[in-house]
């Protein structure tokens, strides 16, 4: 007598369909995970800033940061801009204990996109907004 088969699983055909439903759709859509330059580049700079404020804290010595129009010292290091944004010039150093030496708000321009970068008073932290 033989043993009836379980009937409970999915076949071999029934995944494989599946699998490619899935995969047609995935290719159909649009990705929506696209982000532009301008905000990659503010969120780069911005974590820049971050890491500046630590070092400064952590070494107990001023640590400046150089904006210039097509790059950006960051006290050791340089970070080029991308070809079309530019931001405006000016120098800006956080002291010994993490402070900003003035609270000062920086614009950055690609076309006519345009974000502003925030540096507070008090908080320390820098933020962008989009204008």
């Amino acid at each position: 007598m033989d043993k009836p088969r379980p009937t409970n699983g999915f076949t071999m055909l029934e995944c494989l369909l599946v699998l490619l439903i899935i995969s047609i759709l995935s290719i159909s859509i649009p990705k929506m995970t696209y982000k532009d330059t301008m905000e990659i580049t503010m969120k780069n700079i911005t974590n820049l800033c971050v890491y500046v404020q630590e070092k400064a804290f952590i070494h107990k010595k001023d640590t400046y940061i150089h904006f210039n129009e097509d790059f950006i010292v960051f006290d050791d290091y340089e970070y080029v801009l991308p070809s079309s944004i530019s931001c405006d010039m000016t120098s800006l150093y956080f002291n010994e204990k993490g402070n900003i030496n003035h609270g000062q708000s920086i614009h950055c321009h690609k076309g006519n996109t345009s974000y502003k970068l925030i540096f507070q008073l008090g908080s320390g932290r820098v933020r962008y907004e989009k204008e």
